[in-house]
């Protein structure tokens, strides 16, 4: 689904797009190379993949798999994605231990005896790196808050300033899932950072997104932040990918449909 001129919505659980355990999968058209914002679930990544060959792309062009943060559900895809793409892995220095040794052993699907795999990161990232998509470049911005190791990306395109947020902001002021282990303090400064870059579009890891006016989300949430007595964590968001796993176990059988190759380890 085209949704600005040379970004794309490829995956989402949200919308209907690909699996209900999905974020939203952004691909980025540099012309003569293409990019992932994030790779989803790892559970029926042909889905993703199918969507990006009906929008006239082919999977074989993706070179880079960018990851906003480490959660499962935006990251555990990267070894699917490696085979069915030459694409190299993009993460957060912190995140790397989580998709080389750690994979999630606290999830819903581990719990149910279904594995993942460990998958060689390509290119670390750190604040202020820029990575190169054919005509485009995009500017790696560290966001600790939501996680330790989230960042965002910055597009500038055709005069719009456009930021992949992940789970930072989720639009309309609201905050990605608030765990115990969240750095608060961290989450307002990244979100200040964010609001004073001043975006147009807003494109976010769940539910909606802006095309314009995106600082506003922003402040917004920042807003909330900085009130004495802060009410940003109202309750569990449904629909969320683990929501999904919880209430219907049909759905995590959908992970074990997938035969995989034994990988080989890390190094």
């Amino acid at each position: 689904m085209r949704i600005l001129e040379d970004v794309y919505l490829v995956g989402s659980g949200s919308f209907g797009l690909s699996h209900p355990t999905d974020p939203h999968v952004y691909l980025i058209d540099g012309g003569s190379e293409l990019a992932l914002i994030d790779t989803g679930s790892g559970v029926k990544t042909e889905l993703i993949m199918q969507t990006v060959e009906q929008e006239g792309f082919s999977p074989r062009d993706i070179t880079l798999l960018i990851n906003t943060h480490s959660d499962w559900d935006h990251a555990r895809g990267n070894y699917r994605m490696k085979q069915l793409t030459d694409a190299k892995t993009c993460i957060h220095e912190i995140g790397v231990p989580v998709v080389q040794e750690k994979l999630w052993p606290e999830i819903v699907l581990t719990k149910k005896g279904i594995p993942s795999y460990p998958v060689q990161v390509d290119r670390v990232l750190n604040d202020g790196d820029v990575l190169q998509v054919g005509r485009h470049e995009l500017q790696v911005l560290y966001t600790p808050g939501h996680t330790n190791d989230h960042i965002a990306v910055v597009l500038e395109l055709r005069g719009k300033r456009v930021l992949f947020c992940g789970d930072m902001v989720l639009g309309a002021g609201a905050p990605g899932i608030i765990r115990l282990d969240a750095n608060l303090i961290a989450w307002r400064d990244s979100l200040r950072r964010m609001r004073d870059l001043d975006p147009d579009a807003l494109l976010c890891g769940h539910n909606i997104f802006t095309l314009s006016r995106g600082r506003e989300h922003i402040a917004q949430l920042v807003q909330r932040f900085e009130t004495p007595w802060a009410d940003i964590a109202p309750g569990p968001g449904p629909f969320l990918p683990s929501w999904w796993l919880m209430r219907y176990p049909e759905l995590i059988e959908d992970a074990r449909e997938q035969p995989l190759p034994r990988p080989e380890p890390a190094v």
